[in-house]
């Protein structure tokens, strides 16, 4: 279907299958695994755009609800993609989201229906304050955490959750990313899901700038703080890689775009790909180069490799 990213089956999941929905404009900018299962209603896709942002504008601090309001419109379809992967908790899973704030917190135990949701927080903020939570009518069902998932060990059982939420935070590890997948193995049930997104470092957008002669990162300036920028961003291969590593099977993997691409961008891939395609090659693979890599994986077993030599330097051994 035009403008259509696909459908994808959730292995071990109450939800069985699920859809994104279509990018504004079309879907040139899309990839799936899998294709041609049929969609099922998802709680969120009944929400309109403006529902969706009211929702989330619900529970933020009034000082700075009008600039998040901005930044919801200007980001809502990655936000509704992730929101769409995540299947609902029929008011008796649990759910873990690693660098949320409250403002989804409240989705998930409203319109999501999980029974129990933790955020996790690296700063206290007046995103995760508890005069905000408080104000959550289902608030009893949320706790809040702060702490450093690239170095603590979270302060979570062994499998105590159905699904795991990351959404844009991979790309900030700056020292040793595969400890927070690691701990999220060990923090997710056999079988339950990661539901994982970050910027694309393959995306349109990214080879446009190389071409400019700009940085590809698409948040990269020194600030002062080691985190609050990005320090490593990865392909969909690569996080498909990672997420594997970390003892999770791919059930969906998907590059999303807010917008397809413009007229002048077609005819820039069209061209860069013209050598290939006179040597009968397949040239750009635009549909794995969306601005965002998302991926829905389900815990298969321990994780398989701590330290993959592609992603770490040791140079202890390499010496």
């Amino acid at each position: 279907m035009a403008g259509d990213v696909g459908f994808a089956r959730i292995k071990g999941a109450d939800l069985a299958r699920f859809r994104f929905p279509p990018a504004p404009g079309g879907g040139d900018l899309a990839h799936s695994r899998n294709h041609g299962l049929d969609a099922m209603n998802h709680p969120i896709s009944s929400l309109s755009d403006a529902e969706l942002v009211q929702s989330l504008c619900r529970h933020c601090p009034p000082t700075v609800v009008e600039k998040a309001r901005l930044d919801f419109r200007a980001n809502l379809y990655r936000y509704r993609c992730v929101l769409e992967a995540v299947p609902p908790g029929q008011n008796r899973m649990s759910l873990l989201d690693i660098g949320a704030r409250l403002y989804t917190a409240s989705l998930y135990v409203s319109h999501l229906e999980y029974a129990s949701v933790a955020i996790a927080s690296k700063w206290q903020s007046a995103f995760t304050e508890e005069g905000l939570l408080r104000q959550i009518p289902e608030h009893a069902r949320i706790r809040v955490d702060h702490f450093d998932a690239e170095i603590a060990t979270f302060p979570y059982d062994r499998a105590a959750f159905d699904t795991v939420v990351c959404s844009e935070v991979l790309e900030h590890l700056a020292v040793d990313p595969m400890h927070m997948l690691a701990e999220i193995n060990r923090v997710t049930k056999p079988g339950g899901l990661l539901v994982i997104s970050t910027p694309n470092a393959a995306s349109f957008d990214a080879l446009t700038q190389v071409l400019a002669g700009n940085h590809p990162y698409s948040w990269a300036p020194y600030n002062g703080s080691s985190t609050d920028r990005h320090n490593r961003e990865y392909t969909l291969r690569e996080l498909e890689r990672v997420v594997h590593a970390a003892g999770f099977d791919i059930q969906r993997s998907v590059t999303i775009s807010a917008s397809a691409l413009s007229a002048r961008q077609k005819l820039l891939a069209a061209w860069i790909s013209l050598p290939d395609v006179l040597r009968g090659k397949a040239g750009l693979q635009l549909s794995r180069m969306g601005t965002t890599s998302l991926v829905v994986a389900r815990r298969e077993t321990d994780v398989r490799e701590r330290r993959p030599g592609w992603l770490y330097y040791d140079s202890a051994i390499r010496a």
